[in-house]
């Protein structure tokens, strides 16, 4: 009941995806690393929060929270994002091959993670627009009492 979760970590995560997307071929400086790319940040950053939580025994409050912010960011700039282009045909997301699922993880391992991503993409939303189905509630006063009546909206943005 007392146990300190904090959500940092997928933050983190985010961010570093959205930098994958926007300059994946940028060069990182660390020191002792000859070529490191933003290519790469996200998964070492993963594999990074999952040693530290399996050092510290706290692998869901630290790698979880990363994962999730990882995966979270990485679906909605591949389908949901609105387009920059300004054409307004309802185009979303970023569909090139360089922020495809697969290239987040090492080139030894993208032979065994592209089936997963190819399934996964066919399942996954197109060119729908998201809406959220609202209720407006209005207080209505009847006989000295106090009603609620709902009135059900969709909202499309």
């Amino acid at each position: 009941m007392h146990r300190r979760l904090c959500g940092h970590q997928g933050l983190v995560a985010a961010s570093l995806v959205a930098v994958k997307q926007k300059m994946p071929d940028a060069p990182v400086a660390v020191k002792g690393l000859r070529r490191l790319t933003c290519n790469q940040l996200p998964f070492l950053f993963l594999l990074a929060t999952l040693a530290g939580g399996a050092v510290v025994g706290d692998v869901l409050g630290r790698f979880g929270f990363s994962l999730f912010g990882w995966y979270a960011a990485w679906l909605y700039l591949r389908f949901y994002q609105p387009s920059r282009d300004g054409g307004g045909g309802g185009a979303r997301g970023d569909g090139s091959d360089a922020f495809a699922f697969a290239t987040f993880f090492p080139a030894p391992a993208r032979q065994f993670v592209q089936p997963l991503a190819v399934r996964q993409t066919a399942t996954a939303p197109r060119t729908r627009a998201p809406y959220v189905r609202a209720s407006i509630v209005r207080p209505v006063f009847a006989s000295g009492l106090l009603f609620f009546r709902a009135r059900a909206v969709n909202l499309t943005f």
